[in-house]
Formats: structure tokens, C-alpha cells, sequence
């Protein structure tokens, strides 16, 4: 090898190393990328709206018809009298006007007098059993065995008063019970064989017609 060409070797040996000591360098130092921070968007509030509660109309409820009461027998009710009650069941009607009536048992002989009549004034209980007497039509006297007072329907309290009641040879028992209310006299009477009135089924019968009866404003 010639001189010439050793040296044009070593040469272009030597630039070889000098460019890639350049290379080298310039990647060293090359700027670096700056990473750009990426700002990740908070989630956007979706606004649902809520629907309001809508008023639903509460239905009525419906009245239930509540059917009447059926009618008890023995019922009777009399607007011009003022009053209304119930006798026994199994007894007739043997007479009737628009202010009274008188129902009896064939069987055991019990009566029963319901009247009212207007009036003013209070009678006393010796004056109402006279009026009552003689309203029974043709008799033979009677005498008050005792007086005191019974409780009629809505606790309305009664003058009353035992009777002995003659019919010529019959004598017959009696309880008359007496009421003023407004200006109407009320009379309500009993009547039994005599002897019997203290008997367990005639004081029940009386004691149901008493409860029953009720006085009103006409």
C-alpha cells in the first residue's frame, strides 16, 4: 500500500468517528418533547327533571244506602195523637180513631187503652181517673189501690195509678198511667182480669208497652 492511500484510510477513518461523535452529541442534547398536560373535562351534570307528583282526585266514596228498619208488628203511630208505641204481638184492634185505640188478647182477656186529648192545664191524679172512668162508658165505680209513677219511652216519667174497676159483677184490674205534655193529655190504661195483673206475662206485656211508647210535638 502506498503512503498516499494510508493516509486518505487513517483520514476517512478519523471523519467516520468525528460524525458519529456528532451524532451521538446531537442526540444528547436534542430538546425533549414537553408534554402538554391534557385536562381531563369533569362530567357535565345532566339535569333530570323530576316530574312533580301529580294530584290524583281522591274518589268520595259513595254513601252506602242503609235500608230502613222494618216496621215491628204491633206498631202504631199516631200523628194527630202525638204519640206512637207497640202492643203485644197476637193482640186485635177493637177500635181506633185518629188520636187513639184500644187493642185486646182474647185469649188471656188483657186491654190496653192508649188516648190523647188537648188540655191546657195538669189535672191531678184523682181528677184523671175520673176522667178516664168515665170514659170507659157504663160501670159501677172504682176505687185507686195505689198511686206512684212509671217511666215511659225516651225516660219520660208517668203518673200511674192501680185501679179497681167494677162492671157490674165483674171486677176487673187496672193500671192507668197518666202524661201532660205540651197541651195534650196523654192517658194509657191497662186492664185485666182482676187478680191477675201482678202475674209474671202481664207485667212483661206492660212493661213492653211502656218502653215502647214515645210522646212527639205534632
Amino acid at each position: 500500500m502506498s503512503k498516499n492511500k494510508l493516509i486518505n484510510s487513517v483520514l476517512t477513518v478519523l471523519f467516520a468517528l468525528v460524525q458519529i461523535a456528532s451524532l451521538a452529541a446531537s442526540s444528547q442534547f436534542a430538546p425533549t418533547a414537553t408534554q402538554t398536560a391534557t385536562s381531563t373535562p369533569f362530567p357535565t351534570a345532566t339535569l333530570t327533571q323530576t316530574p312533580l307528583p301529580t294530584d290524583t282526585a281522591t274518589p268520595t266514596p259513595t254513601a252506602t244506602a242503609i235500608p230502613p228498619s222494618p216496621t215491628p208488628p204491633g206498631f202504631i203511630k199516631f200523628n194527630n195523637g202525638g204519640f206512637s208505641l207497640i202492643y203485644p204481638s197476637g193482640w186485635n184492634i177493637t177500635s181506633q180513631t185518629d188520636t187513639g185505640f184500644t187493642a185486646k188478647d182474647d185469649i188471656t182477656d188483657e186491654e190496653f187503652i192508649a188516648t190523647s186529648n188537648t188540655s191546657n192545664q195538669t189535672q191531678t191524679v184523682p181528677q184523671m181517673v175520673n176522667t178516664f172512668t168515665k170514659s170507659l162508658g157504663q160501670y159501677y165505680g172504682s176505687t185507686i189501690i195505689q198511686t206512684g209513677q212509671v217511666v215511659l219511652g225516651n225516660n219520660v216519667k208517668a203518673e200511674a195509678a192501680d185501679l179497681l174497676i167494677k162492671f157490674g159483677n165483674v171486677r176487673t184490674s187496672a193500671k192507668v198511667t197518666f202524661v201532660h205534655q205540651g197541651n195534650r193529655d196523654y192517658t194509657f190504661a191497662f186492664l185485666c182480669p182482676y187478680g191477675t195483673i201482678d202475674m209474671y206475662e202481664y207485667q212483661t206485656d206492660l212493661q213492653n208497652i211502656y218502653i215502647s211508647i214515645h210522646l212527639f210535638s205534632q
